[in-house]
């Protein structure tokens, strides 16, 4: 598998289960840890704070993609 099909089961999953699809944030975060990237190097690439995803995004998507999966 590689990201491109991750991210289609993940959102199609997303969709099925919580009627809404990845924003742009998610889909950089899935990426970068994908590419076992950092936070720091999400950010930089993505154009995001280093804050917004450590504290804000990361945190609920990570829990949500534990729920959907459970």
């Amino acid at each position: 598998m590689d990201i491109t099909q991750a991210l289609e089961v993940i959102s199609a999953e997303m969709s099925a289960q919580i009627d809404r699809s990845l924003s742009e944030a998610e889909i950089a975060l899935l990426v970068g840890a994908w590419e076992n990237q950092t936070y720091e190097q999400i950010a930089e690439a993505s154009g995001y704070s280093l804050i917004y995803l450590q504290r804000d995004v990361g945190p609920r998507f990570w829990k949500l993609l534990r729920a959907i999966n459970g």
